[in-house]
Formats: C-alpha cells, sequence, structure tokens
C-alpha cells in the first residue's frame, strides 16, 4: 500500500513529528500498515515536494531542531478525492475506513505510559489524560523501546553506579533520542503485616522458614530491587517460600498479606499503609518518567511538565506518605541512541 495519502490522514488529525507518526502507526494500524523511519521520511519529502505537508522547524529545548509536519488545503482536498476512490486492497480499505473516521473527528490519541506501578503515576495520567498499563519497569522500557507506548515509568536500580534507569535506557532503548525527567522520590522496604508479627527488620529475616513472601512479576523494579538486596545479604532468593509467587501490583500485595496470604513483601509506604499495614523502611529510590524527546518538546510534553509544577500535583503528593516531590519535573538524564548528554 502506498504510504502518502493514508499519511495525509495521519496530519488530518493534527500536526506531528515523524515518531508520532510513526507510534500512531505503530499502535492503531500494526496489523495493515507496516513503515519503517526511513519509508516514512521519504515519504514525507515527497508529500512536501508536492504541496501536500508544510514543515516547520521546532526548538528543542538543549537539543536540535525538529520538524513538525502539517497538513496544507492542497493535501486536504488530496486526501479526501483518496478517500472518495475504492480500495484496491483489503488492508486499504481497513485503513481508509479508518481515517475517515479520523477525518470526521479530530480526536487526538490519548498517550500512553506504561511501566512500574506508582499512585502518584496514576494521577498523573488520568491528569493528562493518559491511558496507563502497569507491567513493571522493565516491559515499560521495551514497550518504549518497541514505540508502543509514549512514556514509561520506571525506579530500576544501578547498585554499582548509585544510580536509578539512565543504564537500563543506554541499554534497552539505544535507538532513541530519549529524556529522562524525575516524577518523585519515594520511601521502599518491606510491607508487613499490622504490628509485624513476624519481627522482620530486613531482608535476612526473609529466609525464615516462618515467613511467607509474596514477590512482584519478573522485571519489575521491586524484584530487581529485593534481588540486589538479597544477593548483598548473601540470601539466595530462590531459596525463599513465595519467591515465585507473585502479585501484579503493591496493592495487590498489600491486600494479600492483609488476607494472610503472606507475611511480607517489597513495596512502598503509600500503598502500605493506604491498607492500614505496617512498614519496614529500608531506603529512597527514585522514580523516573521516561519519554522521547520528540514528545518532551512537543505541546503535549510541555502541559505534562506543566502539570508536574502544578499546585494540584503538589496537593495530591502530599497525601501520599513517604513521597518527596521536590526534584518532579526535573531532567535527570538525555540519552540519545545510547549515548547519555554530557550536562
Amino acid at each position: 500500500m502506498n504510504p502518502l495519502f493514508p499519511l495525509l490522514g495521519l496530519l488530518a488529525r493534527g500536526d506531528a513529528h515523524g515518531y508520532e507518526l510513526k507510534r500512531i502507526i505503530a499502535v492503531e494500524f500494526a496489523s495493515h500498515w507496516e513503515i519503517d523511519f526511513a519509508q516514512l521520511y521519504r515519504s514525507l519529502a515527497k508529500l512536501e515536494a508536492q504541496g501536500f505537508v508544510r514543515v516547520r522547524a521546532q526548538k528543542g529545548a538543549g537539543g536540535p531542531k525538529r520538524q513538525v509536519y502539517a497538513l496544507t488545503a492542497r493535501g486536504r482536498r488530496a486526501l479526501e478525492r483518496w478517500l472518495q476512490e475504492p480500495a484496491t486492497q483489503p488492508a486499504e480499505f481497513w485503513v481508509k475506513t479508518r481515517l475517515a473516521e479520523g477525518v470526521a473527528s479530530d480526536a487526538q490519541m490519548p498517550l500512553l505510559i506504561a511501566g512500574s506501578d506508582d499512585l502518584l503515576l496514576a494521577w498523573l495520567a488520568r491528569a493528562v489524560g493518559a491511558t496507563s498499563r502497569v507491567m513493571g519497569s522493565t516491559r515499560g522500557l521495551e514497550r518504549l523501546a518497541e514505540q508502543q507506548s509514549d512514556i514509561a515509568g520506571a525506579h530500576l536500580r544501578e547498585p554499582e553506579a548509585h544510580e536509578y534507569n539512565v543504564s537500563f535506557v543506554q541499554h534497552l532503548i539505544p535507538e532513541q533520542d530519549i529524556v529522562v525527567i524525575n516524577l518523585a522520590v519515594r520511601d521502599f522496604g518491606l510491607m508487613v503485616a499490622r504490628d509485624n508479627p513476624k519481627k522482620i527488620r530486613g531482608v535476612r529475616d526473609l529466609a525464615k522458614q516462618s515467613v511467607r513472601l509474596m514477590n512482584r512479576p519478573y522485571g519489575a523494579g521491586a524484584r530487581i530491587w529485593l534481588h540486589q538486596q538479597l544477593r548483598a545479604a548473601r540470601v539466595d532468593p530462590t531459596t525463599l517460600p513465595g519467591w515465585t509467587h507473585i502479585a501484579p501490583t503493591y496493592d495487590a500485595l498489600a491486600r494479600a498479606i492483609e488476607l494472610n496470604k503472606a507475611d511480607v513483601g517489597p513495596g512502598v509506604r503509600a500503598a502500605t499503609e493506604a491498607r492500614g499495614l505496617d512498614f519496614v523502611a529500608l531506603g529512597q529510590e527514585r522514580f523516573d518518567l521516561i519519554l522521547a524527546r520528540a514528545l518532551y518538546e512537543s505541546a503535549r510534553g510541555r502541559q505534562l511538565r506543566e502539570i508536574l509544577h502544578s499546585t494540584k500535583f503538589r496537593a495530591y503528593a502530599g497525601t501520599l506518605p513517604g513521597y518527596d516531590i521536590s526534584q518532579s519535573g526535573q531532567v535527570i538524564a538525555e540519552i540519545k541512541y545510547g549515548t547519555r548528554r554530557k550536562a
């Protein structure tokens, strides 16, 4: 299928960067339309040469200028003619039908946030009208690398560097220009039953045969953190009762402890106290938002940053015990094609 007119259909929804167009195709049209970046930009260049789109440079904050593509009146007329022509292939028919609906309504696709479970992130998603999916920090970064999401939420600890997330982004997202910004710093530790009947004081106590652990899924930041802590304490994680028993969210883990299905699990203070449980604090961790530079510099990226500095955001964060938002919205790192830019 020739991608020229379908691209006009996407631009009829609103101006967009090349990255945004690629993401929409991958998410919304994956089963009927595939395009790589080289073909995408060749097609956009042809559309510009024909006068169907116009291009403007958008200045980035400390980065290179980005090209934004917009549909011209001539391009809209060409799109309308194409939509009225009969489709010659099943895939073209499906794409035309979908785009015709989009041209009729100028609805913009909501942002998709994927990754770790966090109460403040869930509030932020609602505030910006985004869709959120809890799947763990590692999988969230993988989805961003696959351009199946717009933002990843992560808290992946790098013990040797005393850092969070940066090396994971470099390794898992080596083909994009990425910005890492802070959401919050939060208290992290062990969730235990009220009054801590098992007298758990640290990760060594998890080796007691009477202690039943409830873990987080593979790839989750909490599971990786717990594995690191146990190894440092010379405890083999795989020998612990319940190491393979998982809860999909912190609230589900807290609920399991509340129902006496487990004695302990890794988690955050806010989720623990929300269930009336006790919390064994073992430190603080940084929770970041990871997104492409194109999104960071877009209008929606600016809206996101404005919310992070808003009074409503700070008011809600103030209701969550164990949250420090003094760094919220700050750029932690800029990583272009796997290489961290020097400050």
